[in-house]
């Protein structure tokens, strides 16, 4: 048998590794492909964007609230809720968030509400909410986008975390500097004739929301309508 020559054997390795190469490439995008349809039709997922033709002017600006809804929660329940603070937002309804919780089945050890279990209850519920990523959108278009829901007058609740501890907070308003809260782990109402129960300034609610991490990667999502 005749024996390859050096160069030949060199072109047909290049050749093999365009191949594979070529090869990794399309499943590499057909399995991110794959991924993203099955986030987004089986757990709602969506991208969030700027809505070019609803600026936002205003200095301060809130949803409708109740003091009274500023509840605070039992063990691992903040999901159930801010769901209930959704649900008074947009139907000016007070439900019982025990029934809410009884109402969710995704739910993980400790009973805390997956995010998708979350949003599909609110659908449930009529609204049509989605889980909305962030990735590495950057922080003024995230101040920006908060605030344009909120001048619809949809709450939006977040996903925050702190010492490997996830935990729901519902964004009720803005000021110039900070975002109104409803946080249903505080005992005590912070905000006193403001709405929600706690004030925190752009800077500490996106730190708290960057802090959302399952192994170490940031989850940095969103649910509103």
């Amino acid at each position: 048998m005749a024996l390859k020559n050096p160069k030949q054997l060199s072109k047909e390795k290049s050749s093999m590794r365009k191949k594979t190469g070529f090869v990794l490439v399309t499943l590499s995008f057909i399995s991110f492909f794959g991924i993203i349809f099955v986030l987004t039709h089986n757990y709602s997922f969506s991208l969030p964007r700027i809505e070019k033709s609803n600026k936002t002017k205003m200095i301060e600006n809130y949803v409708r609230w109740d003091s009274s809804m500023n509840l605070k929660q039992s063990y691992n329940a903040c999901g159930s809720y801010t769901a209930m603070a959704f649900v008074f937002v947009m139907n000016n309804k007070k439900l019982d968030p025990k029934m809410i919780e009884d109402n969710i089945e995704e739910k993980a050890e400790g009973y805390s509400v997956k995010p998708w279990g979350l949003n599909r209850y609110l659908n449930r519920q009529g609204f049509k909410t989605y889980i909305y990523w962030f990735g590495l959108r950057p922080d003024k278009f995230k101040i920006k986008w908060i605030k344009q829901k909120i001048d619809l007058g949809v709450p939006v609740i977040l996903m925050v975390g702190s010492n490997n501890r996830l935990h729901y907070i519902t964004i009720l308003g803005y000021t110039k500097a900070s975002f109104f809260i409803y946080d249903s782990s505080l005992s005590l109402d912070k905000n006193s004739f403001y709405i929600g129960n706690n004030t925190l300034s752009y800077t500490r609610i996106l730190d708290w929301w960057k802090n959302a991490k399952r192994n170490l990667f940031p989850i940095n999502i969103a649910i509103t309508m």
